[in-house]
């Protein structure tokens, strides 16, 4: 294969980034959970004109200082590495290039070769006029500066050839030099606001001259903030959404999952019928083995279906809008309103929703989610519910509704309620030195961009079979042994 360029991808949350990245490498990538951290780094490899190049994404970024587990781990990755990165590609997006800039000029301050990739640029054609002065820029940052559209199902620049010449001339970026003498990550605390403050400063100069604002997105993400955002509809708007997500979550995956249950009773009887009758090997293969694989794989539809239903809801931009909205409520609690991705994660499968707690910066907030999160009902629970509802012989029908799915219903809120309620609990018995503060950014709404959230949803699914697939495997073989040796086995 021969050398590698090494490239990583920087940038602000949802500028586009991952979008890139799976432009750039296809399927061809691999994600690693890190030593000490629950935060993904992503990398793929692609080729161009018999050269390879080896891409990493990291974890969005607001700036070099950033106190979260993902933003310390994308900043650990550009510092560590960073005599063997040959170049660093800075997606920022267009509607938001003034705040965005911030953390490129940080960057700058690396002194390693960096290009600047503006994403969703065709969104700020207004008329024969373009909303960004492109030339302007290339001259007064001194380095290449790409229009770009990541969520183009067919780019109108192919990138590629722009990397692998951005490489070659390894042009730096000196426009902040008079800022950042040093590295940024080396300033003080004070310093660091005096510096954050004349960035702006020059950021403004910059664009004061090359590029007008931008209105029709604005207006149009405020008028649907103005009901979406709504302290009264806004909540009714979010119930909506979350009934109509369960519902799909639950009734769709009721077909996969039916088949996939039969076809282990399939499989079983078969192999009931090829083993020896009665004989340990049989109980192995049948009640170890096969009810384990079975035991895995029933979940996948939901868990798969989950993880497509919820990156629909972040691409377009609701997700966050749901974290801010919730926050308030969710803070008395000892929670935040990143936490309610997963809870409502924990329905479908507690195991991957616990593992989506990375998110949430503060340490104390973390661990009351993770703590919690066990308690929401989640799907294999449903057949317990069902025995237990048909043994309290509950009749069929009321006055007005199925008596049965009231009190299914009943449980499942029992499960939101005790979280809660276990969660104020923890909010004033663990302690915690770190106080808590949202800082969230509200993306503009968008199109869901489909290839991409497969592509999550295909990873974050395989995730879920090689990690806690293979716990609930070998759980399955240790019950059976248990059964099978155990004091209380009839053998």
């Amino acid at each position: 294969m021969g050398n590698q360029q090494k490239i990583i991808l920087a940038g602000n949350p949802n500028c586009g980034k991952t979008t890139l990245f799976n432009i750039l490498t296809g399927l061809n990538q691999k994600a690693s959970n890190l030593a000490g951290t629950t935060v993904e780094i992503t990398s793929g490899q692609f080729q161009y004109n018999s050269s390879n190049f080896q891409v990493v994404d990291i974890p969005g970024a607001y700036s070099i200082y950033g106190d979260t587990l993902d933003q310390k781990l994308a900043i650990k990755e550009l510092i560590s590495t960073k005599e063997k990165t040959d170049l660093i590609v800075y997606v920022a997006d267009a509607n938001q290039i003034y705040r965005n800039l911030t953390f490129f000029a940080q960057l700058s301050s690396l002194k390693r070769p960096i290009i600047l990739v503006i994403n969703l640029y065709d969104t700020l054609k207004s008329g024969p006029e373009k909303i960004i002065d492109i030339e302007a820029l290339k001259e007064a940052l001194g380095i290449p500066v790409i229009p770009y559209s990541a969520a183009k199902s067919k780019p109108y620049v192919d990138i590629r050839e722009d990397l692998e010449k951005a490489i070659k001339d390894g042009k730096k970026c000196h426009f902040f030099d008079e800022i950042y003498s040093e590295e940024a990550q080396t300033y003080v605390a004070k310093e660091r606001a005096n510096k954050t403050i004349n960035v702006y400063q020059k950021v403004a100069q910059l664009l004061s001259n090359n590029s007008s604002q931008n209105n029709q997105n604005n207006k149009y993400n405020d008028q649907l903030d103005r009901w979406l955002m709504h302290p009264v509809f806004g909540f009714v708007f979010f119930g909506i959404v979350m009934f109509l997500l369960f519902q799909l979550l639950f009734k769709v995956a009721e077909y996969p999952m039916n088949w996939i249950d039969d076809s282990i009773l399939w499989v079983t009887n078969a192999a009931l019928t090829i083993l020896p009758e009665g004989s340990l090997l049989s109980s192995l293969v049948t009640d170890g083995i096969i009810a384990g694989i079975g035991g895995v794989i029933i979940f996948i539809p939901q868990i798969a279906l989950l993880f497509l239903l919820l990156g629909i809801l972040e691409d377009t931009g609701y997700v966050s809008r749901i974290s801010y909205l919730l926050d308030s409520v969710l803070q008395k609690f000892g929670l935040s309103g990143k936490s309610v991705i997963p809870m409502v994660g924990g329905f479908a499968c507690a195991i991957p929703a616990i593992m989506s707690a990375r998110t949430i910066g503060n340490n104390k907030e973390r661990l009351i989610t993770m703590l919690v999160t066990p308690l929401m009902a989640c799907s294999a629970r449903l057949p317990v519910y069902t025995v237990l509802i048909g043994v309290m012989a509950i009749n069929q029908q009321g006055y007005w509704a199925d008596q049965r799915g009231l009190v299914f219903f009943g449980l499942y809120m029992l499960g939101i309620i005790a979280a809660l309620l276990f969660a104020a609990v923890f909010k004033f018995t663990l302690k915690s030195s770190s106080s808590s503060h949202m800082i969230l950014e509200l993306p503009q709404y968008r199109r869901p961009i489909f290839r991409n959230i497969w592509n999550n949803t295909w990873l974050k699914t395989w995730q879920f079979l090689k990690g806690a697939g293979f716990i609930i495997f070998m759980v399955s073989i240790i019950l059976w042994v248990l059964a099978s040796f155990g004091p209380l086995s009839q053998r």
